[in-house]
């Protein structure tokens, strides 16, 4: 969840963007009507990996899909050619870093809290049985 948050989508200054690129693609309400059969009912977001690029479609090996409601499901890479007039707008997947270094030290504050909590009731002093010697 942390590593997902760490990511956010910037829009593409090219309408061909390069094969391999991760991407998040809105999808118009005509779009998502007609991809309905394919991706599923509402899906309104596709998440994937451009694997061609032609002047009336674009192929994506899909990650994921979120509909309408918000609700995300994730694929393995099943391919979708989407055609561009389905297509609303393209967004980039990029690093964030601010929200990764803040996910970071959270994170570690998490660790070390966990870490000095374990320790705590790890180090309490139990009362020895005395049982030193041999046995009478």
């Amino acid at each position: 969840m942390l590593a997902a948050g760490c990511y956010h989508y910037a829009p593409i200054p090219s309408a061909s963007p390069p094969l391999g690129t991760e991407i998040r693609l809105h999808l118009t309400d005509a779009g998502a009507v007609g991809l309905g059969p394919v991706v599923g009912n509402r899906i309104a977001l596709l998440d994937g990996r451009i694997v061609t690029v032609a002047d009336s479609a674009l192929t994506l090996s899909v990650t994921g899909t979120t509909d309408q409601l918000g609700i995300e499901t994730t694929w393995k890479g099943e391919s979708v050619t989407v055609p561009r007039g389905a297509i609303a707008t393209l967004g980039l997947r990029r690093l964030d870093r601010k929200r990764s270094y803040v996910a970071g030290g959270i994170a570690a504050g998490i660790a070390a809290i966990a870490g000095a909590a374990f320790n705590i009731a790890g180090a309490g002093g139990g009362k020895s049985s005395g049982g030193g010697g041999s046995p009478k």
